[in-house]
């Protein structure tokens, strides 16, 4: 859901377009590339996020849909470090009854170059809550950031 406000990196303005690539069972893949006032790129984004397009979705995903997410994760993960080396890993994806939880299941993924800050994550829950004014809702996510470290 993207609603036109300005984003702000590190104080700058940053200016972006999108594109959108369509895939079977996951989520359609957005790219964004993020540039400043300079036309300099600073970032790139890939989305692949159920919430980019549905409005409200409180539904639990398929166990295929979660598996299919989860192995985009792997081929992602797999691509990358063969490029870039081992990656510093925080979480797991052994356990999916975690998806049921509020925590969910997650994994995050950093490798680091002279060049390079490449940050890759994961989130999948289909818990639903609410309690007073907060929600709990589900989630089903990739996100890969790609900066420049100059």
């Amino acid at each position: 859901k993207r609603d036109g406000s300005p984003i702000l990196y590190n104080q700058t303005p940053l200016s972006s377009f999108d594109f959108t690539k369509k895939q079977d069972i996951i989520p359609d893949l957005i790219t964004s590339y993020y540039y400043d006032e300079d036309s300099i790129l600073v970032y790139i984004l890939h989305e692949w996020d159920v919430d980019n397009f549905s409005v409200y979705d409180y539904d639990a995903e398929s166990e295929t849909f979660q598996l299919a997410l989860i192995n985009q994760y792997i081929s992602l993960q797999e691509r990358i470090s063969a490029q870039f080396g081992d990656a510093e890993i925080t979480g797991s994806l052994d356990d999916l009854n975690k998806i049921d939880e509020r925590e969910g299941l997650r994994r995050s993924d950093t490798w680091e170059t002279e060049d390079l800050n490449i940050e890759m994550y994961i989130s999948l829950s289909d818990y639903y809550e609410q309690v007073g004014l907060v929600t709990f809702m589900p989630t089903h996510r990739i996100r890969l950031y790609i900066k420049s470290q100059k």
